[in-house]
């Protein structure tokens, strides 16, 4: 952080309404990300622009996939009429990008009542930009064995401004675990090239789809025999813990069920309660067939 010069007003630069979603059941919807969008408003601000950043904070699990975020600036020579035209054309610039997948984003901007002491260095929010520019985001390979299955992806979850540092939160994920070493690479290039740190916590070992389960095809037999008709097989993008079984016990045949739910990892999240009861009594019905 740097002394705040006497001249200069604040302003907090917000993205708001877009839909968020599970970071990886929902990537493939071509979701808008509200923290690699406030990286592109800063990067357009600094090239029409003087300005001082203060803070960026979006986003609060790295599981899903951000859906609002903030920035604090210190607009230097009076240039706030100049910022809102420029905001505006951005604005408009979304809507037409994201006019299918995200009919209610918005830009905002309020001006900062309070004192604002101090402000990042220009190296700083220059570096800041970079790593919200560069940072890999969405889908990054699709499956070869399952059309329209997304293989690998990363989620920029979670943006941060800490007393003396910026963090950045991404929920990397793959069914084949050398690609998300990929995707880990290009993460840990893009903080090199800041000078950052990358530190790895609560990894998800992928679980890659196997088509001659036998415990798939048990599963299978038990569905049409008791509602007359084959089940619908499908593979999803999301961590489960059957990767973490398939890494301590390699071999395992393992399935995954449950109940349909809906807009996860969102505000509308809802769980049906008739598909838990069917859940739960083909459950019962696959344990009282296993022999």
């Amino acid at each position: 952080m740097v002394c705040l010069p006497n001249e200069g007003k604040g302003y907090k630069i917000s993205v708001r309404g877009l839909k968020g979603g599970h970071s990886g059941a929902d990537i493939h919807l071509q979701r808008a990300n509200a923290n690699c969008l406030m990286g592109r408003i800063l990067d357009v601000l600094q090239h029409e622009l003087e300005y001082d950043l203060v803070s960026v904070d979006g986003g609060n699990m790295d599981n899903a996939i951000c859906r609002e975020a903030d920035a604090v600036i210190v607009l230097r020579n009076n240039c706030a009429l100049h910022m809102r035209e420029i905001l505006g054309e951005i604005q408009i610039n979304l809507d037409v990008e994201f006019g299918n997948t995200e009919p209610n984003i918005m830009l905002y901007v309020e001006a900062v009542e309070e004192d604002i002491p101090m402000v990042l260095s220009e190296d700083t929010k220059e570096k800041i930009i970079q790593v919200l520019l560069q940072l890999p985001y969405g889908v990054q390979t699709m499956s070869a064995d399952m059309e329209g299955l997304v293989e690998s992806s990363n989620n920029i979850g979670i943006v941060k401004t800490l007393e003396n540092t910026i963090y950045f939160d991404c929920a990397m994920r793959s069914s084949v675990e050398h690609k998300k070493i990929r995707i880990y690479d290009k993460v840990c290039s893009v903080a090199k090239q800041v000078g950052g740190i990358v530190e790895i916590v609560n990894d998800y070992p992928g679980w890659e789809y196997n088509p001659n389960s036998e415990m798939l095809a048990f599963f299978g037999k038990v569905y049409e025999d008791m509602y007359g008709k084959a089940p619908r097989i499908e593979a999803i993008h999301a961590g489960l813990e059957c990767g973490l079984f398939a890494q301590k016990m390699p071999g395992l045949d393992m399935v995954s069920i449950g109940p349909e739910m809906y807009d996860v990892h969102t505000p509308d999240e809802r769980l049906s309660i008739a598909s838990t009861l069917r859940v739960w009594d083909y459950l019962k019905t696959v344990l009282a067939n296993i022999k």
